[in-house]
């Protein structure tokens, strides 16, 4: 009777996983498909003709720089609570965590990878305690970004994107002083202990102190705004550069105030790897703004996925560790 009992239970977990792996497959596909249904594919094509021939090269070496620095960033970070962190290490996994990003849904599977595999030897409160300030970091900047976007797109209005740029601001400081507190965080503490298990709030409180360490470590903190701050041009240059050559019109207040808040979303909302069909939803409601046509949306969309499929890189040096374990087992001759 108990064994039969409990059968029902792997079933669900399975409905409920093939469930959510269709409604990922849905999140990813339908977007795009309704995307280019409305395009005519001989202007689209006419318009991928029509590009010069460094747009690759250009957005390749975009793409691979800003993925270099990210991972300089999170090295920059964890160094700052750990200094027996080899910088070929932090990469290793930083690279591995881009690779695995491309196929594993959520925009927190990266940062799995990377803990996961520096947790054994530097503990896994260390990479998330990091992993929290880089993303605190990289949501103020990206706000920061958007806001000067809009406030040089809207130069005759200013006085009302006051009251946004003072919301906004005011919110940021709100996260830092609570991230940076003992006192305030302290007091949630208490209805944290009735909800939560008494073994996932050690993990919590242990990620609390070391991102405690860090209101000392003032110079990597500074580095690490200063990372973000070029990860965000680099970001808006790939963009300015895609819209110029599918459109002919260099677009760079439009790119600073709707790329980081397009990205920011496509990771924050990801039910689908690398934020795939969100991002193009987004990017159509940009197009849509500025006044492109489906076919330019298309052509952007399409060269795009050069700094998406970038991330493949990072299974390289995957690829060349596992290489010699795979030739030492296999049989001689």
């Amino acid at each position: 009777m108990r064994t039969g009992s409990q059968t029902p239970l792997p079933n669900m977990l399975k409905n409920r996983k093939r469930l959510l792996l269709i409604i990922q497959i849905v999140i990813a596909i339908v977007p795009i498909a309704w995307i280019f249904h409305k395009i005519d594919f001989g202007e689209m094509i006419e318009v991928l003709r029509n590009t010069p021939w460094w747009t690759l090269p250009a957005l390749t070496t975009v793409a691979f720089f800003s993925l270099i620095l990210q991972g300089i960033r999170w090295y920059v970070l964890m160094s700052g609570s750990d200094s027996g962190l080899r910088f070929s290490t932090a990469m290793y996994a930083h690279l591995t965590g881009a690779f695995y990003s491309l196929v594993l849904p959520s925009n927190l599977s990266q940062d799995v990878v990377r803990t996961v595999m520096v947790s054994r030897k530097h503990g896994y409160s260390k990479s998330w305690g990091a992993t929290w300030i880089a993303k605190l970091i990289n949501l103020a900047t990206s706000v920061l970004f958007s806001l000067f976007g809009f406030f040089i797109l809207d130069l005759t209005s200013i006085r009302s994107t006051l009251p946004a740029i003072a919301i906004s601001i005011s919110l940021l400081l709100i996260l830092f002083i609570i991230s940076f507190s003992k006192r305030i965080t302290k007091k949630f503490r208490s209805v944290f202990m009735k909800i939560l298990p008494q073994r996932l709030l050690r993990i919590l409180e242990n990620i609390r102190e070391e991102i405690y360490l860090f209101k000392d470590k003032k110079i990597n903190l500074l580095w690490c705004t200063g990372l973000t701050f070029l990860t965000h041009i680099l970001l808006i240059l790939n963009a300015i550069i895609l819209i110029s050559v599918v459109t002919g019109r260099i677009c760079i207040a439009e790119s600073f105030a709707f790329i980081p808040i397009i990205e920011l979303l496509a990771l924050a909302f990801a039910f689908t790897p690398n934020g795939f069909g969100i991002r193009e939803m987004l990017a159509y409601a940009m197009f849509a703004y500025i006044g492109f046509t489906n076919e330019q949306l298309a052509g952007y969309i399409i060269l795009g996925y050069v700094s998406v499929l970038i991330k493949l890189a990072g299974g390289i040096p995957l690829l060349i560790k596992k290489l010699p374990v795979k030739l030492k087992s296999s049989p001689a001759g």
